[in-house]
């Protein structure tokens, strides 16, 4: 038999490589974890951003606020907005210089060149709806149109802003416009007065003018339609947020959360407009 000590020494020998493993598996486990705890802390980042509340748009801000700051934290990242209250003709011009870090506008060539596109639409198009804004004895002639050559037809005019990307919608349909430059909100009172026979508003913007303009109406039958979207543009100053904020938002279209915004902020909108009774009049959209 063996003696006590014969035995003792091969219990060590067998028990000293197993504790030597045990010792390195959590001792690279725990290296692990905190390379992974690393590179999660390098690839989230806290992005400040300086944004604005337009004046002339009322409420319309809060929707592109709530999805960038969801869209940015819903993907591990630490949203800093720094809000500025400015006029809308200031806008374009704070976006340029870089006292602006980003901007939501309708998606055109020219803004594409000039700033700094983030290449995912917004609103799922919402912007290019377009219901009418009219004086309420007008309706029943409004009615009568069945088709986008009865608009044309009846030879009625719209106002525009001068720098819309709706001057060249209006221009390729053929539809008679004029054009407002300065404050765009002056439109209503041309509109009050009669000097223009009705505004294209959007889907998303439409019931608060109304109430804003309790005098005018929301024409009842048509929806005119073309193919365009809301877009970020940042400032060239801000240009290197361009790839995260383009992967934020399209993980925040994948998840659902920006149907689950439009819905949130806009759902009664919709069912105040019955946009599904309406006419819809195609607008051919110029690139």
């Amino acid at each position: 038999m063996q003696n006590q000590a014969t035995i003792r020494q091969q219990l060590q020998f067998h028990y000293r490589p197993s504790t030597s493993r045990s010792v390195l598996f959590f001792r690279y486990l725990a290296l692990v974890i905190l390379c992974c705890a690393i590179n999660t802390k390098l690839y989230a980042q806290e992005v400040t951003l300086d944004i604005p509340i337009i004046e002339e748009h009322s409420n319309q801000h809060l929707f592109f606020h709530t999805l960038l700051y969801r869209a940015l934290l819903d993907a591990g990242h630490q949203p800093k907005l720094v809000v500025h209250k400015i006029p809308h003709l200031r806008a374009n011009q704070l976006l340029e210089t870089g006292d602006l870090s980003l901007l939501w506008l309708v998606e055109s060539q020219a803004r594409n060149q000039h700033f700094v596109p983030v290449e995912i639409g917004l609103t799922d198009g919402l912007i290019g709806q377009r219901v009418l804004l009219i004086r309420p004895e007008d309706q029943e002639w409004f009615s009568r149109i069945q088709t986008l050559e009865d608009l044309r037809q009846r030879n009625i005019h719209t106002a525009l802003g001068k720098r819309w990307f709706d001057v060249k919608v209006w221009q390729q349909n053929q539809l008679p416009f004029v054009t407002v430059d300065g404050n765009w909100r002056t439109m209503f009172t041309l509109l009050k007065r009669a000097r223009v026979d009705y505004l294209s508003r959007s889907v998303i913007e439409v019931i608060q003018e109304s109430r804003e303009h309790p005098t005018l109406s929301i024409e009842n039958s048509l929806l005119l339609v073309y193919n365009r979207d809301y877009r970020f543009y940042l400032s060239h100053k801000d240009k290197h947020y361009k790839p995260l904020l383009e992967e934020v938002l399209l993980k925040a279209k994948e998840s659902g959360l920006l149907k689950q915004l439009v819905q949130q902020y806009w759902a009664n909108d919709f069912r105040l407009l019955k946009l599904e009774q309406r006419k819809i009049l195609e607008l051919e959209t110029p690139k």
